[in-house]
This record gives structure tokens, C-alpha cells and sequence, in this order.
């Protein structure tokens, strides 16, 4: 199953691609909101993106090389130092999964033997990208190119995979801090959004599911957060069915 959502409590700056054909994928953009074309930056990158994965290229190193030098073409004649975006996609070919991330995003896995435990269990694949003092360190834009993160997981179980742009954690601010017992351990609070999901996964047996649970993500935080926020959902086939048959 695959699904995704955005949305804002001011203007939407997000970009969100979904695609089922001829690979399940998902690419998600946030906009730089003090660009004055951060719009227009998350709408090329995802609809780039997603023409290349239609065209059954793969190649996300090739893929981000190619996109920035047609940024570029697209953005002449316009100030450029106002144009850019962070970006995160996933692909499932069926064997494995490709993720390439760009600048302050996140990815989280989840295994379904772990959904029950109090709080939940997830692995944080991709940890939103900022520098000591909130800034990014890498974003696309077409003055300077950054390459992507890029990971290939080989998924020998059922799992689902969360995407988000940053505004999923504007409600905890994205605070980091020392543990008082180990000054070498770094906590957050548990990220309520992602929170919010993993607890309502039990309830999901169809797509229209998984949709209506991202809308109840909505309606439940639009009036908290502080930034846009695209959020989506990738898993396997069965993994509703394995997380049903773990109670």
C-alpha cells in the first residue's frame, strides 16, 4: 500500500508525488519557506522525479545530477538565489527499497512486531538534516549542487516506511538534548505525529484505510504545527496482515 498527505495551517510550500506504476514510490519536497520561489523549487524536483521513475529510471545518483542541471535552465532569467527545496523519495522495485534524501527530511521504519510495545518501536533511517544551529547544511537549489543521501534496504520482512518533510516535528521544535545520566546520549521527545500513525496502524486493512487515517492525522495537528508538512506512507503487501497476526 502507498499514501500521502499534505498539509498547512498557512501557505503549502510541500510537494507530494505518488506513484504505483511501473515502481510503488514516493517523493515528498518542502519548499524553503523564506525563498520567494520555494513553491515553484518542490513542484520541479518531485514532478522531475517523477517522470524518471515513470520512464523506469532508476538511477537516483544520475537522477539528481540531471534534475539540477535542468533546474538551472529552468530558473534563468529568474533571481536563482531565491529558489530551493529539501527533498526525500522512496522507491520499491520489489527486491529492494531506494531512499534519497536531500536536506531536512525524515525516514522511519517500522516492523510489525514492534507496533504493540508501549511506547512503539520504530528505526529512524533518516534523521532530519540540520547543523548546531538550525540550518541546512544541503538542499536543492540551482546555484550549487549537493549530492542526495542515498540508501538501499534490503528488506527480508514485512515493514512500513514513513516519509516526512520537517513540519511532521514542528511541534516538538526539533529539540535535541543530553541526557543527564550520559552526557554522550542525545534523546528527543517522541515525535508526536509519528506517534499518532504507528498507534492507529492496527486499524488499517484496505488503502481507503491508510487514507482515512492520514486525514484524521490532519484534522488531529493542523491547528499545531508551525510549518508545512507532507507526510507519506509506504509498506508491504502484507504487512497489515503480519501486524494483525502479531496480537
Amino acid at each position: 500500500m502507498i499514501s500521502g498527505i499534505s498539509f498547512s495551517n498557512k501557505i503549502n510550500q510541500d510537494a507530494i508525488e505518488i506513484l504505483k506504476y511501473p515502481v510503488e514510490s514516493l517523493i515528498i519536497a518542502d519548499g524553503i519557506g523564506s525563498l520567494k520561489y520555494s513553491a515553484e523549487s518542490s513542484k520541479f524536483i518531485t514532478e522531475f522525479l517523477r517522470e524518471k521513475i515513470k520512464s523506469k529510471n532508476l538511477n537516483l545518483d544520475l537522477a539528481f545530477k540531471e534534475a539540477f542541471h535542468q533546474f538551472k535552465l529552468f530558473c534563468e532569467g529568474k533571481p536563482i538565489h531565491e529558489f530551493g527545496t529539501t527533498v526525500i523519495t522512496a522507491i520499491n522495485d520489489g527486491k529492494m527499497i531506494h531512499i534519497a534524501s536531500l536536506g531536512n527530511c525524515s525516514a522511519v521504519l517500522i516492523k510489525p512486531e514492534f507496533v504493540y510495545f508501549n511506547p512503539p518501536i520504530f528505526t529512524c533511517l533518516i534523521a532530519p538534516d540540520i547543523d548546531a544551529e538550525d540550518k541546512l547544511t544541503k538542499f536543492f537549489n540551482p546555484i550549487k549542487f549537493f549530492k542526495p543521501d542515498i540508501y538501499h534496504l534490503r528488506l527480508s520482512s514485512e515493514f512500513c516506511i514513513i516519509l516526512t518533510t520537517d513540519g511532521a516535528f514542528s511541534i516538538e521544535k526539533l529539540n535535541f538534548a543530553k541526557s543527564s545520566d550520559n552526557e554522550n546520549e542525545i534523546w528527543q521527545e517522541y515525535p508526536k505525529m509519528i506517534g499518532f500513525i504507528i498507534s492507529n496502524l492496527t486499524h488499517v486493512k484496505t488503502e481507503n484505510d491508510l487514507e482515512e487515517l492520514l486525514k484524521d492525522l490532519k484534522d488531529n495537528f493542523i491547528k499545531q504545527i508551525d510549518d508545512d508538512t507532507t507526510i507519506g506512507i509506504m509498506t508491504s503487501p502484507n504487512f497489515f496482515n503480519a501486524l494483525n497476526n502479531t496480537i
